[in-house]
């Protein structure tokens, strides 16, 4: 399915008037679409895009509002509901933990909502999209872009209530963004019960990224990709009841 821009356009124009968006993350998402970014090929065979917006209490979110733009719920959890729209908009908001940042107490919060990352949805595994998928971490090095990538090599990435093959998250640089971006590869499973424990990851060059703990993944590095993984964030969200 090919992303619609204008319908996404007016979506996020329809959920800034729910006071849930700002110009300037309207702004960067659809800059997504311009011909230079260094990601639009990723988008070109993308099944979905995603925003995911941390707010304070998914309770309070406008539901029917969001119902009447067309927002069909794929999952609503306490603490989590995402919304999906015709023209390949997703829309996820959450007031749970989902992001390294969040388990580091000294962290600066910022004031909620906000678009905490974008997400790109490569749910196919085509050669030709797989090979997209692995074009990633060069097309980051170019750009001098951070990279951490999750899962992959038959080990799956699991958080916010969804199972998928592998994640690389970039963390644009030189005024190509503010925000991070996942590009996710492969079908998507949804778990009713539990969120899971791969976190957003943290920018590998954020003032505390030393203090962020690890991920539920396989251990491995390369040069210029942090993989986060070991036992202390599975440890820190068994006691929260949320390990898949």
């Amino acid at each position: 399915m090919q992303l619609e821009r204008p319908r996404i356009a007016q979506l996020l124009h329809r959920y800034g008037e729910l006071a849930l968006l700002t110009e300037a993350e309207t702004h960067e998402t659809l800059s997504l679409f311009e011909a230079a970014h260094p990601l639009r090929a990723a988008l070109d065979v993308a099944d979905s895009l995603h925003l995911h917006v941390r707010v304070d209490d998914t309770a309070q979110l406008p539901r029917e509002r969001i119902l009447a733009l067309g927002g069909r719920p794929e999952s609503v959890q306490p603490g989590y509901a995402k919304y999906a729209h015709d023209g390949g908009l997703n829309m996820i908001f959450s007031s749970i933990d989902v992001a390294a940042e969040d388990l580091i107490r000294e962290a600066p919060k910022a004031p909620r909502p906000f678009v905490d990352h974008f997400g790109i949805d490569l749910r196919s595994l085509e050669p030709s999209v797989v090979s997209v998928f692995d074009a990633v971490p060069g097309i980051a090095r170019q750009q001098n872009w951070a990279h951490v990538v999750q899962g992959g090599q038959g080990q799956p990435v699991y958080c916010c209530h969804t199972e998928v093959s592998g994640k690389h998250w970039v963390f644009p640089r030189n005024g190509a963004g503010t925000r991070p971006i996942e590009v996710a590869s492969g079908p998507l499973t949804i778990h009713g019960a539990k969120t899971g424990c791969d976190l957003r990851p943290i920018d590998p060059q954020h003032s505390f990224a030393r203090k962020a703990p690890a991920c539920c993944g396989v251990d491995a590095k390369s040069a210029g990709t942090v993989l986060v993984s070991g036992v202390e964030m599975q440890n820190a969200l068994r006691a929260r009841q949320v390990i898949p």
